[in-house]
């Protein structure tokens, strides 16, 4: 491989996507199906081998990257901004209005998550 980055693709009010790009050498592009397994191996592990407290720093830290990245945003434009609110307003309740998205966070339900790690990783 070249080049490897991973990280939040795709987001919505409910989820994110966790996206993983791999550029590999010509050498290494007929064992694509290898590296994919390898790939999903290590997710598996990473999920599998996290304490409690180990969701809990992660879940926390998540948390205050959200925070630094919303205190420090660029400007968006003012349309962009109104039409953001404006479908926030249905979203959240009144004190999260502006920030949404960026600042709310649900509480987790690790029984179902450690359900889908389960269905995902078997």
């Amino acid at each position: 491989a070249t080049d490897l980055s991973a990280g939040t693709g795709t987001q919505s009010t409910h989820f994110a996507l966790f996206e993983i790009s791999i550029t590999l050498t010509e050498e290494g592009l007929p064992n694509y199906e290898d590296v994919i397994r390898m790939v999903f191996q290590y997710i598996s592990h990473c999920l599998r081998k996290a304490t409690s407290e180990d969701r809990v720093r992660i879940r926390k830290e998540c948390e205050q990257l959200a925070l630094l990245s919303f205190r420090f945003r660029s400007k968006s434009r003012e349309d962009n901004f109104t039409e953001q609110l404006a479908c926030n307003l249905t979203r959240y309740p009144s004190n999260d209005v502006l920030c949404g998205p960026d600042l709310f966070f649900d509480p987790l339900d690790w029984s179902r998550i450690d359900e889908i790690i389960d269905q995902c990783f078997t």
